[in-house]
């Protein structure tokens, strides 16, 4: 489960997904910080969790940070 303290809702990758029309893992790319989803998208994803598209951007944007840090060491 994916739970966000800041009031996003609580979703499951699968249950993102099929929200968007998409596959589970490609979701998991995006959550992930692997890959950024396009702008479209982010919009999608703001949407399925009911939160601002800025705090969207900031929590996708945080995650590809943690990522290239990771991959960086």
């Amino acid at each position: 489960m994916l739970c966000y303290s800041d009031g996003m809702k609580e979703l499951t990758q699968q249950e993102i997904a099929d929200k968007l029309g998409v596959s589970q893992a490609l979701v998991s790319r995006w959550l992930s910080g692997r890959h950024a989803p396009r702008k479209a998208t982010v919009q999608q994803l703001a949407q399925v969790f009911d939160c601002d598209v800025i705090r969207m951007y900031e929590y996708l944007l945080d995650r590809r940070i943690a990522y290239i840090r990771k991959i960086s060491e």
